[in-house]
């Protein structure tokens, strides 16, 4: 239940800010100390899980407490509790990210805020080793994102099609009323289109997480799961109405190298071939509806040049991408300190008027520029370290369909980090990326399909 939770409220914008820290014309959520909902369900998973492991340790016998380093003689932080530190190449780049992350404080010019950025980097480590020691099964996984899926996808689609939000406050739906100008729309044959946001911040974090969790629930509708096979059909469709390009790219790059996976393992071929038939052509009669009913719209989103809204936003995450470049050169080992990057920009960005202090829009570049080369190339060895192991267990024959779903969510994640900045920058995709480096570690070391 504490694991549902934790998914459940991941998407969610629901907060309260415990300090606000207000630097005009930044965004307040990138300077403020803020307390998510998805915190609150963090938090206690995390406590719940702490009374599991240390239930489990006093159930485990003292010749197995021990036994392991008498024998080698060498006293391993945390083999006395029978803790697992998970694969060396994805655990110790996350803990020196976490690590690089607080030492840039030292020279960050707002240490708190550094801190703070810090501060939530080692709780999601702590949250990654947990579900490395304790586990995240196939069905619960499939549920809890089934059911995110249904929530969010059913909400995008009912704010899309009416153009208005629901009512859903408690959730922390955001009122279209007080977006104004700042609304993520579309401008096409002469009337204005909101994106959907569901009960997200933005309608590209809810792709990103649609994008994220379809994958691996694809890999559960493939086997005839009926709750997957649902939220397939239904998530698409709502990730449709959030136009994001990124996401469309991360899902179209993901989902064809999982099928091509499968389609290239003889076994998976022939046991699931057939199971998505049906649902597949459901789907494509799902897109051809869409394309056809919303073909202004589409062409505006894959033909910016043509409208001045989509140049605009262009332009502003081409400047922000090379303002990036223009505080790396600087200082290329150093950065500007952890969740420093809109502060440092603010100054560049003051000489732009229509340009407005945020992240780059590219997670590498915004590590880099934030934590120097290192914080860049420990990022970069975690976008693609999980895609070798995963390729190299497939052809040994070694990998779940499960694990290859969530290797093709991370693929996704990956293809939009170069294009959006929530994977690092807003705590809705902090989240979703660290849980899913864990619930794919624990996939491709413990899940015995």
């Amino acid at each position: 239940m504490a694991l549902f939770l934790v998914v459940f409220c991941l998407p969610l914008v629901r907060h309260w800010v415990v300090q606000e820290r207000p630097v005009p014309p930044i965004y307040f959520e990138y300077t403020s100390f803020i307390f998510y909902a998805s915190d609150a369900a963090v938090l206690f998973f995390l406590l719940t899980s702490a009374l599991r492991l240390g239930e489990r340790q006093l159930r485990r016998p003292a010749a197995d407490r021990h036994g392991s380093e008498e024998r080698s003689g060498v006293s391993i932080p945390g083999a006395q509790m029978g803790l697992s530190w998970g694969p060396a190449a994805i655990t110790l780049p996350l803990g020196l990210l976490v690590a690089r992350s607080a030492i840039s404080a030292v020279w960050a010019a707002d240490m708190p805020l550094t801190f703070y950025f810090s501060g939530r980097l080692l709780l999601l480590f702590a949250l990654y080793l947990v579900i490395l020691n304790l586990g995240a099964g196939r069905r619960l996984l499939i549920v809890s994102f089934s059911a995110s899926i249904l929530l969010q996808a059913a909400v995008a689609i009912a704010q899309f099609t009416r153009q208005r939000e629901l009512g859903w406050s408690g959730l922390g739906e955001i009122p279209f009323s007080q977006l104004a100008t700042d609304a993520s729309a579309i401008l096409a044959a002469g009337r204005v289109w909101l994106r959907a946001y569901g009960l997200t911040p933005h309608p590209n974090i809810l792709g990103g997480i649609l994008t994220a969790l379809l994958l691996p629930v694809g890999a559960a509708a493939w086997r005839g799961h009926r709750l997957a096979i649902l939220a397939l059909v239904v998530g698409f469709t709502g990730l449709a109405m959030t136009f994001s390009r990124a996401a469309w790219l991360g899902a179209a790059v993901g989902g064809m190298v999982f099928v091509a996976g499968v389609l290239g393992r003889p076994a998976w071929r022939k046991a699931y071939g057939r199971r998505l038939v049906a649902p597949s052509l459901l789907a494509l009669a799902g897109l051809a509806l869409f394309l056809f009913l919303g073909r202004d719209l589409l062409l505006v989103r894959l033909n910016p040049a043509g409208s001045a809204m989509e140049t605009r936003s262009l332009d502003e995450r081409t400047w922000l991408n090379q303002a990036a470049l223009m505080l790396i050169r600087p200082a290329p080992l150093r950065g500007v300190g952890a969740g420093n990057f809109s502060l440092a920009v603010m100054p560049l960005a003051d000489a732009v008027a229509s340009v407005k202090p945020q992240p780059a829009h590219n997670v590498p570049l915004l590590a880099t520029a934030e934590l120097g080369l290192a914080g860049g190339g420990l990022w970069l060895w975690l976008m693609l370290a999980p895609l070798a192991i995963a390729w190299r267990e497939l052809r040994a024959g070694r990998l779940s369909l499960w694990a290859w779903g969530l290797t093709a969510g991370l693929l996704a994640l990956s293809v939009i980090d170069l294009f959006d900045f929530y994977s690092w920058g807003w705590p809705q995709g902090r989240l979703l990326r660290w849980l899913f480096w864990g619930f794919w570690v624990a996939a491709v070391t413990r899940d015995d399909e």
